[in-house]
């Protein structure tokens, strides 16, 4: 059954909650795989490189334009997590979640902002495998198979 836990973000961390009182357990990623689409600045790029993390824009694997099953396909493929832009990687039943994706929809295109939002998920442990994370400024929600 899918669910859906809600993250209240605010520039100094992350927490999830699916009631309250409840809180996140803490998990840690190290080096993550990243497959950034095409709407994500490159300095977000070079910020991830910088972190340590493996990351491979849409471009540099020859998606650019491609479909978003394509890229999907891609993502799952190859194990990445899917950092993207695009409000229809957030629809579970037309991307199921066998993979974590997180999709980034701030008010203004930033790319400061996105690196803190990015910094503080990684740093509480998220995104776990199979889950989509979907980022708006009135905080994250997160979506699971098993929540």
């Amino acid at each position: 059954m899918r669910s859906r836990r809600f993250f209240s973000w605010r520039g100094r961390g992350v927490a999830a909650f699916s009631h309250p009182g409840e809180k996140a357990s803490g998990y840690s990623l190290g080096i993550m795989r990243i497959l950034l689409d095409e709407n994500i600045p490159q300095r977000v790029l070079w910020w991830l490189i910088g972190e340590g993390h493996e990351v491979v824009t849409a471009r540099e694997a020859g998606l650019t334009g491609r479909s978003d099953a394509v890229l999907y396909a891609y993502a799952e493929r190859h194990n990445y997590v899917l950092v993207t832009l695009d409000l229809d990687f957030s629809d579970p039943l037309r991307f199921p979640l066998s993979f974590p994706r997180i999709v980034l929809r701030p008010v203004v295109i930033d790319p400061e902002l996105m690196r803190e939002i990015l910094r503080d998920v990684f740093r509480e442990g998220y995104p776990l495998w199979g889950e989509l994370y979907v980022v708006q400024p009135e905080g994250i929600a997160r979506y699971s198979e098993e929540l």
